[in-house]
């Protein structure tokens, strides 16, 4: 079963490091069989303000288990620091 994470970022700070954050990241998700469903900014915002100025993330991975070695992975772990200071960041993971 498909598993999906969801992220919602309030980036407040970007920097240098948090590209390099952005595009490892990037790789390491399609390293581990994950890809992006969305990632950015609302196109339109139709009703509320809760997602203005935010980044969403949509991340899909075959299953479960895939999802959670991702973000165990020493990979990943490794540039996960390059994103502190730089906003803040809600995430959750759903099982399709």
């Amino acid at each position: 079963m498909a598993a999906y994470q969801v992220a919602i970022c309030h980036i407040t700070n970007p920097t240098p490091e948090m590209k390099t954050y952005a595009a490892t990241s990037a790789k390491i998700v399609a390293d581990m069989g994950g890809s992006y469903l969305v990632r950015g900014p609302a196109a339109e915002i139709k009703e509320g303000d809760f997602l203005k100025g935010k980044v969403v993330l949509i991340t899909s991975f075959p299953t479960m288990d895939q999802m959670k070695a991702f973000w165990a992975s020493e990979e990943y772990n490794a540039i996960k620091h390059l994103r502190d200071g730089t906003g803040t960041y809600d995430v959750a993971i759903y099982e399709g």
